[in-house]
């Protein structure tokens, strides 16, 4: 995400004083799920160049009205180094967290729990501006029928809620958090 700067050439003189308008940058771990897709089409078609992160790295940007703006990238939550995330996210504006477990990877605990939480440290890190979480409407609601449910295959909700925790600990001890 990161991108070149106006520089200024010896030979030329200096740079420009306006530097050339730079879109925003965002990424996109889940980006194979059908929230996921949707946030590439969105935050494409808005202008945005976007990083979209699959387990495997296989995302199909055919179609899209700004296609050229998507990059696939390989990022899976569960087994990607910390190293390897901050990578991805190092000079992006936003990040987007769609990933949830599946039956094609990653359980519960590895992806809604720890994966969550090692992409918003990866955030921290690189001073990302914003960590947009797609999570659940129920997962604050521990006795509803859908909590219940979800719950029961797994432990999603009860990781969703353990890695939101830890998020919001991470962001509450920073210096200066507005939030």
């Amino acid at each position: 995400c990161a991108s070149a700067g106006a520089a200024s050439d010896p030979e030329s003189g200096p740079a420009s004083e306006t530097p050339p308008a730079v879109s925003p940058s965002v990424v996109v771990f889940g980006a194979s799920g059908k929230t996921g897709k949707r946030c590439v089409t969105q935050a494409s078609t808005a202008g945005a160049r976007v990083i979209a992160c699959t387990r495997t790295g296989d995302f199909k940007a055919t179609g899209l009205e700004n296609a050229h703006l998507v990059e696939a990238r390989a990022g899976d939550v569960s087994k990607a180094s910390d190293e390897a995330l901050r990578s991805i996210v190092r000079g992006c504006d936003a990040v987007i967290f769609a990933a949830s477990a599946s039956p094609s990877g990653g359980t519960p605990q590895e992806v809604d729990k720890a994966g969550l939480v090692k992409v918003a440290a990866a955030c921290v890190s690189e001073n990302v501006k914003r960590l947009v979480i797609v999570s659940s409407g129920s997962v604050s609601k521990p006795l509803s029928p859908v909590y219940v449910f979800l719950n029961f295959f797994g432990g999603v909700m009860r990781a969703k809620v353990e890695g939101e925790d830890a998020v919001r600990a991470m962001y509450v001890a920073r210096d200066g958090c507005d939030y």
